[in-house]
């Protein structure tokens, strides 16, 4: 059953892309990994749209809320992982329609747990 959901996991730092994708891979999802804008825009063109995204907030500036807008507005669930307990990340991630906010370092139990609530079961 997970192996049919398509797990976006964008960082812009690759090792954390492939570490993610490890755990999500072990529990059965398929993942596809964006480090850039860009490469985050063609995910969200791309004919099988993933069932839901992890993003790292880790390297990219401020425009990555627009992102998350879109991410919101093509109805895919996602969650942020943040560096840092930030109130003011936080706060935007659940202005911008963000299903949960995990910091890092990450709790793979917490991970999994909030990646299952955000799919149909």
């Amino acid at each position: 059953m997970s192996s049919t959901y398509l797990i976006g996991v964008m960082s812009s730092n690759v090792r954390n892309v492939e570490l993610v994708s490890e755990v999500l891979k072990k529990e059965g999802y398929r993942t596809r990994g964006v480090n850039s804008i860009i490469d985050l825009d063609d995910l969200l063109k791309a004919p099988e749209r993933p069932s839901a995204i992890l993003l790292d907030l880790s390297g990219f500036d401020r425009t990555i809320w627009e992102r998350c807008e879109r991410i919101r507005e093509a109805q895919i669930p996602f969650i942020i992982i943040s560096p840092n307990p930030h109130v003011n990340v936080k706060k935007e991630g659940i202005a911008q329609g963000a299903r949960g906010i995990l910091v890092k370092p990450l709790v793979i139990k917490d991970l999994i747990q909030l990646v299952r609530s955000l799919l149909p079961r």
